[in-house]
């Protein structure tokens, strides 16, 4: 069984919040998405973490016996200044140290955030200057201002480029 809820967010970062749980599952179909995540689960006993890209198909994906899970899925237009998002199409990166409490990005340990405290980690990372948002970004892939507010139509090709890889 693979048990799973989310919520959505009030903050312009965050698209959603999501937890899950897994018990005798061990295949699952991870779908293709266009933004990306921070993920924090622990497996055996151990805990990890990391940085998840956008998915341009779906596909299988391992799930260990009795993991759980939390994950921050980033709203259109957010990214990290400090890892490139092509870098994370269809890969993850992991954090290089996570315990119970912490786990390291950016090259700084941050706590592990809760399902009920993703806006307030995220606000600090935030101004920690880790997470930005162009919001030109995210009016264009919903489908507005297709003339970049006065930015030229290759200009806003490259920003759209850099925030989603």
């Amino acid at each position: 069984m693979l048990e799973s809820e989310d919520r959505p967010s009030d903050s312009p970062h965050i698209a959603r919040v999501w937890r899950g749980r897994s018990s005798g599952v061990h295949r699952m179909t991870s779908v293709a998405v266009s933004t990306w995540e921070i993920v924090v689960w622990t497996e055996r006993g151990r805990v990890h973490a990391a940085a998840r890209g956008p998915e341009t198909a779906a596909a299988a994906a391992e799930v260990p016996d009795g993991s759980e899970s939390l994950g921050i899925s980033f709203a259109h237009g957010t990214s990290m200044p400090h890892l490139p998002m092509r870098r994370l199409v269809d890969a993850q990166l992991d954090s290089p140290h996570a315990t119970a409490r912490s786990f390291v990005l950016g090259g700084e340990e941050w706590p592990v955030p809760g399902f009920d405290s993703a806006e307030q980690f995220v606000a600090r990372l935030v101004k920690a200057g880790l997470i930005v948002r162009d919001p030109l970004v995210a009016e264009v892939l919903a489908g507005g201002a297709r003339d970049g507010h006065g930015v030229g139509a290759r200009s806003v090709q490259r920003r759209v480029l850099a925030a989603t890889g």
